[in-house]
């Protein structure tokens, strides 16, 4: 069995750690001045050299050549396995006991942030009174979690990640030792997805080792990895470029079908706009850059990626905002702000057929409203009836919006939506969502409607007769909607767009 490339080309000396020189520097002259400290605390990301130099400075302190196997005096403690206080006791009853052989008895504790309170509290005591003979190295990842009488008791240094030009070149040099042919390109991108951990990196560089008989590229990379091509990135972009939205849910829909997570897609399309960025220095694509990562905040992210694709598919990416995907909070129209009424006269009321009055437009909390006896009202209200949806339910509100509400020509109380996109129909058609809407109507109105949804092939296939009324936000003027609204409102009849 081969030894694994992280293991076999672990930094045995100080000359050999890339990326941390601001810590071995000081180090060495501690070491070199007789200065050693009772107790370090190495911080940092994962994969960035923390246990590596922790041993390196263990021999040190020690005058030992560099060796792989245990030594008597240097004892390696995993936290996350021995977390409890005995484990932490018995370490404090040891402590006292002078070393077999070397100078010091060094005490290496990774992840110490696992240990629980009480654990802390007996290692506490040794921090702050430790044997002359004994040195403390505590490695964690999340320093956040030790207790700050631990932190402030020993010398802290951070990690930090490395750096992708220092990751390319180290995993050059071993692809060179191992005789391994691969392209810089597939090096960067490896680089990229070791997220400044080079033991993440060198893991990966290890699996590709095999990955092609000839040389490894980069295409080699993302096809084992399971990574959205840069070919497959570009063509999502270039649908919403060419403003397409069938091309955007059929590449989603592929993605989904080749094993790839929203997120995966999501940082692909970040990463290419990114580079992007970088080189046009346009702020309209760090509007849709923007639109991606919240995307990852709705419930459905799957959904919440799609809608952001056709959002900034269907308008100018100049004038795009990020969704609106927070709880309880109030979209942003394009119409003048009216004057914001107190909050107990916010909650919609619905709308009754009754005579006309020429009194002004306020709004009494004391007045109750009837209930509606037909669809009529709820339809004429029905920018009012999807906000209260997206109180709660806002990955359900971003795809109610899309579609058009009709009433059946028989039945009053049988309300049907008709969607641009078969996707949309079949998911608001799932009875968890038909349940939410009906229960959300019956509380709006006072009535209960029997609820259809379907594609617009769907209804011109079966040919039923329907009643359209449009909602108020629809009734404007042509003259008074911009060509931006008028090309989203081919697309989603009866949406808001969210400036």
């Amino acid at each position: 069995m081969s030894e694994v490339l992280y293991r076999k080309y672990r930094s045995k000396d100080f000359s050999e750690i890339v990326g941390q020189e601001h810590i071995t520097s000081s180090l060495l002259r501690a070491i070199k001045n007789d200065k050693v400290a009772h107790a370090y605390l190495f911080t940092g990301p994962r994969g960035t050299g923390k246990t590596s130099i922790a041993r390196i400075v263990a021999h040190a302190v020690n005058d030992l050549p560099y060796d792989t196997t245990n030594h008597l005096d240097i004892i390696e403690i995993d936290a996350a396995s021995n977390r409890r206080i005995d484990e932490i006791r018995e370490l404090r009853d040891k402590v006292h006991l002078a070393p077999a052989s070397a100078r010091y008895k060094v005490y290496i504790i990774d992840e110490v942030h696992m240990l629980t309170k009480e654990a802390f509290n007996a290692l506490l005591k040794t921090l702050e009174e430790p044997p002359a003979h004994v040195i403390f190295i505590l490695a964690t990842t999340e320093v956040q979690k030790l207790p700050e009488t631990i932190v402030s008791r020993t010398q802290r240094f951070h990690f930090r990640p490395m750096h992708p030009d220092t990751v390319v070149s180290h995993l050059r040099q071993i692809a060179d030792k191992e005789k391994i042919n691969i392209e810089t390109e597939a090096l960067e991108l490896i680089a990229r997805l070791g997220e400044g951990s080079m033991r993440d990196s060198l893991s990966i560089l290890d699996q590709m080792q095999h990955a092609s008989d000839t040389t490894v590229t980069k295409k080699d990379v993302e096809s084992l990895l399971g990574i959205p091509t840069g070919d497959f990135v570009a063509s999502i972009l270039r649908a919403i470029t060419d403003k397409k939205p069938d091309n955007i849910l059929t590449l989603v829909s592929q993605a989904k079908a080749g094993g790839f997570s929203p997120q995966q897609l999501i940082d692909a399309l970040v990463n290419s706009l990114k580079e992007e960025a970088v080189q046009t220095n346009n702020p309209q694509t760090i509007a849709v850059m923007q639109q991606l990562i919240d995307a990852t905040k709705y419930t459905d992210s799957l959904l919440g990626l799609e809608v952001c694709l056709l959002r900034a598919a269907m308008q100018d990416v100049a004038t795009i905002s990020p969704p609106v995907v927070a709880k309880n909070t109030s979209s942003i129209s394009n119409k003048p702000k009216a004057t914001t009424a107190p909050k107990e006269n916010k909650q919609p009321q619905p709308v009754v057929a009754t005579q006309k009055t020429e009194a002004p437009q306020t709004q009494t909390a004391a007045t109750p409203q009837a209930p509606v006896t037909d669809a009529s009202g709820i339809i004429s209200n029905w920018q009012s009836f999807l906000e209260t949806i997206k109180e709660n339910h806002n990955t359900l509100y971003s795809v109610l919006r899309m579609c058009t509400p009709n009433i059946h020509a028989d039945d009053a109380l049988h309300l049907i939506l008709t969607f641009r996109f078969p996707f949309h129909a079949k998911r608001l058609s799932e009875q968890k969502n038909i349940q939410i809407i009906s229960g959300k109507l019956s509380e709006f109105t006072g009535s209960n409607f029997s609820i259809e949804c379907r594609s617009d092939s769907q209804a011109k296939s079966q040919g039923d007769e329907h009643v359209t009324l449009e909602p108020a936000m629809m009734s404007e003027p042509k003259e008074t909607i911009s060509q931006q609204l008028s090309t989203v409102m081919q697309v989603f009849s009866g949406a808001e767009v969210i400036d």
